[in-house]
C-alpha cells in the first residue's frame, strides 16, 4: 500500500505544466508524500526537514491551482510573471524536499542495518561492469608491459649515445579511463531530480518570455523581415512538454525503482514501525504537543478571518468561515479539552446563522440601497431584518469566544507549567491573556453590529454638477468601517500572540 501511494504521488509530479496548467495537481502528490514522511520524520531530523518542506510544497501548490482559475489565458504577461515565479520555487523546493527525504532514508538504512534500501546496483549492472572492469584490466596489463618494454629500450639507446651521463627521468604512466562504477539508486534518484524538475520548469518558463519580443509590447517594427518569436509560443509550449515529459518518464522510471526499494522492504518498513511505536511509549508527551499546537494553529487561523472588512457594506472574507476553524479546534484537541461537544453545536449554529447574514447582505446591498433604508418606507422593513440577523449572528460569535476562552484555560491549566516556570504564575499569565481575547472579540463583534445599524444612518448632501442640482446620502459616521476593521485586525494579532506563548508553553512542559 505504501508503494502504490509513493507511486501515485511520483505519477501527479513527473508530468509537465503546461504555462501554469498542472493536469495532476501536484499538491496532491504533496500531501500524499507529507502523510508517507508521517513516522520517518520522528526518527530521522533529515527525512523532518523533507515533510516540512513537502507541507510548504502543498501550500506553494494549492496557490498554484488557484491561480490557474483566476488568471486569464490572453494575460500573457500575467502568465509570464506566474510561470516564473513557480517554477524557480518548485525546482528548488523539490530538490530540498527529495534530498532530505533521501538523506533521511539513508540514515534510516544504516540505523536499521538495511543496505538495499539504497536500491543498490543489480546483478545485469554489476555483471556489465565486471566484464567492462576485466577488458580494462587486460588493457592496462598490455598498455603497461608495452610502457616498460620503451623504456628499457630508451634507457639502453640513451645509454649507448652518451655513456656515464645521468639518465632521465622515467617518463609517466598514463593509464586509460577506468569504466564507471554503477551507482546505488537513491545517487541515481537525487540526479535524476535534480535534472528533471530544472527542465521542467526551463520547459515551463522559457516558451513564456517569448512574449518579451512581442511588438503588440514594444512596438518595434523595422522595415524588411520582421520574425516575431512571440508568435510561435504555443509551438514552444509543446516543444517544452515533450521534453520535460521524456525527462519526466526517465524520473518516473528511477523514482519508483527508489520506492519500491524502500516500500517493498517489509523488514525494513517494520523496524520504522516499531521504533515509531517506541517513541510513542517513551515520548508520547510530544505527540500531544504536536496536536494541540496544530488545533491552535487552525484556531489562530480561524480568528484571523474573523477580520471584518466591508467592500460595498459585505464583508470579502465572509465570518462564517472562522467557525469551521473553531470546531475543527474543538475537534483536534478533544481529548485535552474535555469533550467539548457543546462548543462544536455553538461553532455550527453560528457558522449557519453567519452564513444567512453573509447571504442576505450581499442580496439587500444588490436590490436596494441601504443609505435610503431609514428614508424608504419599503426598504425599511429589509434593514432592520439585516440589523436583527447581524446582532443574533454577533450574540453567537461572542458565546462562541466565551466557550473557547473556557477551554484555553483547560489547556493554560492542565498542559503547561514546568519545574523552572511556576504552573501558578503560568495559569495567572494566560488567564489574563484569555480575558483580553474574550474582550477583544466582543468588541469585534459589537463593532461589525454597529457597522451594519450605522450604514443606515446617513445625511443628505446636495451637490451640482452643470448646473444640475443631485442629493448625495452620506454616512453619519464615516469612520465606523476603518474603526471596525482596525479593531478586529488588534483581536487577530493578539488571539495569534496568545496562541503562540500557549504552544510554546506546552511545548516547554512536554519537551523538556
Amino acid at each position: 500500500m505504501l508503494f502504490i501511494l509513493a507511486a501515485i504521488a511520483s505519477v501527479t509530479f513527473f508530468n509537465p505544466n503546461i504555462s501554469i496548467l498542472d493536469i495532476l495537481p501536484d499538491v496532491i502528490g504533496c500531501l500524499i508524500m507529507v502523510s508517507l514522511l508521517r513516522k520517518p520524520a520522528d526518527l530521522s531530523s533529515h527525512a523532518s526537514d523533507a515533510r516540512s518542506m513537502f507541507i510548504k510544497l502543498s501550500f506553494v501548490m494549492a496557490a498554484k491551482t488557484a491561480l490557474m482559475i483566476f488568471v486569464k489565458g490572453d494575460d500573457k504577461v500575467m502568465l509570464l510573471v506566474f510561470s516564473l515565479c513557480f517554477g524557480i520555487a518548485e525546482a528548488l523546493m523539490y530538490y530540498y524536499a527529495f534530498s532530505g527525504l533521501v538523506d533521511g532514508y539513508s540514515y534510516l538504512a544504516q540505523r536499521f542495518d538495511e543496505p538495499s534500501v539504497f536500491a543498490m546496483p543489480s546483478s545485469k549492472e554489476l555483471e556489465k561492469y565486471n566484464r567492462k572492469k576485466a577488458r580494462y584490466d587486460a588493457l592496462c596489463a598490455k598498455k603497461l608491459e608495452r610502457y616498460n618494454e620503451n623504456e628499457a629500450r630508451h634507457r639502453e639507446e640513451f645509454t649507448s649515445r652518451q655513456p656515464g651521463a645521468p639518465l632521465p627521468p622515467t617518463r609517466e604512466f598514463r593509464a586509460p579511463k577506468p569504466p564507471r562504477m554503477p551507482v546505488d539508486g537513491a545517487t541515481k534518484f537525487i540526479r535524476a531530480t535534480r535534472l528533471f524538475f530544472i527542465i521542467r520548469a526551463a520547459a515551463t518558463v522559457l516558451p513564456e518570455m517569448s512574449v518579451l519580443s512581442s511588438f503588440e509590447y514594444s512596438g518595434d517594427v523595422k522595415s524588411g523581415l520582421n520574425f516575431n518569436i512571440a508568435e510561435f509560443r504555443g509551438l514552444l509550449l509543446g516543444f517544452g512538454c515533450i521534453v520535460a515529459f521524456i525527462a519526466g518518464i526517465i524520473w518516473l522510471r528511477t523514482t519508483l525503482r527508489y520506492f519500491k526499494a524502500i516500500y517493498k522492504n517489509s523488514s525494513f518498513t517494520s523496524k520504522i514501525s516499531s521504533a515509531y511505536d517506541e517513541m510513542r511509549v517513551t515520548r508520547g508527551g510530544i505527540f500531544v504537543f504536536r496536536r494541540l499546537r496544530f488545533a491552535l494553529l487552525l484556531l489562530g487561523i480561524g480568528c484571523v478571518l474573523s477580520i471584518n472588512f466591508a467592500i460595498n457594506n459585505v464583508d470579502i472574507v465572509p465570518n462564517f468561515i472562522a467557525p469551521l476553524f473553531f470546531i475543527a479546534f474543538f475537534v483536534i484537541a478533544k481529548n485535552e479539552l474535555g469533550n467539548p461537544k457543546k462548543g462544536i453545536i455553538v461553532a455550527s449554529i453560528s457558522m449557519g446563522i453567519s452564513l444567512v447574514q453573509w447571504i442576505y447582505m450581499f442580496v439587500f446591498t444588490n436590490k436596494h440601497d441601504i443609505a435610503r433604508a431609514l428614508m424608504e418606507p419599503e426598504v425599511y422593513p429589509y434593514y432592520i431584518i439585516a440589523c436583527v440577523i447581524t446582532v443574533i449572528d454577533s450574540g453567537f460569535f461572542i458565546y462562541l469566544l466565551y466557550y473557547t476562552m473556557k477551554r484555553l484555560l483547560i489547556l493554560a491549566e492542565h498542559h503547561t507549567g514546568t519545574l523552572e516556570l511556576s504552573l501558578t504564575e503560568t495559569v495567572e499569565r494566560f488567564k489574563r491573556g484569555c480575558r483580553r481575547f474574550f474582550d477583544f472579540g466582543v468588541f469585534t463583534a459589537l463593532m461589525s453590529t454597529l457597522y451594519v445599524i450605522f450604514c443606515g444612518i446617513t445625511k443628505e448632501a446636495v451637490a451640482q454638477v452643470d448646473g444640475v442640482k443631485y442629493v448625495v446620502y452620506i454616512p453619519v459616521f464615516e469612520s465606523v468601517g476603518m474603526v471596525t476593521f482596525g479593531i478586529s485586525v488588534l483581536f487577530a494579532i493578539y488571539s495569534a500572540k496568545l496562541f503562540a506563548d500557549l504552544s510554546d508553553s506546552i511545548k516547554l512542559r512536554y519537551e523538556l
